[in-house]
This record gives C-alpha cells, structure tokens and sequence, in this order.
C-alpha cells in the first residue's frame, strides 16, 4: 500500500493523483477512473465496463441498452420481470 502522500487540492478542485499511485494501479495518462464515495472515504479506481445490475465485467458479453451496460443474463431476468 503507497501511503503518506499529501497533496492539495488546486483553485478548480482538482487533485493531482501521485505517480506511485497510479503505477500500482496501472493508470495511464488520459485512462478513466471511476471517483464514488464509501462509507465517507472517496475512492478512485481504474474504470472497467461492467454490467449495471450484477457487475459482470466480461466485456465481450454486454450489451448497450440506451447508453447502460447490461448482461445477457440480467437482460433476460429484466424481460421476464417485465412480462409479469
């Protein structure tokens, strides 16, 4: 774990993430992160596609619905509730 780096936060509210860092994630210049809130600790993780519903991550299986990533199985299980 890389810790005890302190950084400011500029005049835009931007935080630049320390190389170190973003070598052992393996974060490239221009590569999207995902930024969300946990339990009040803010977390930056490597963006990977992944199914809304169940976060299956194969992307060759997703399928696009109106902009939203969603799997072969959680599809299925959304028509058949649908149908109900």
């Amino acid at each position: 774990m890389v810790k005890g780096i302190v950084r400011p936060v500029d005049d835009l509210g931007r935080l630049v993430i320390p190389k170190e860092i973003r070598k052992a994630l393996k974060i490239k210049e221009k590569d999207p992160v995902d930024i969300y809130l946990k339990d009040g600790v803010i977390c930056i993780e490597p963006f990977r596609l992944q199914c809304v519903c169940c976060g299956n991550d194969d992307e060759d299986k997703l399928v696009v619905v109106d902009g939203v990533h969603m799997c072969p199985v959680c599809i299925e299980k959304f028509v058949e509730g649908a149908k109900k």
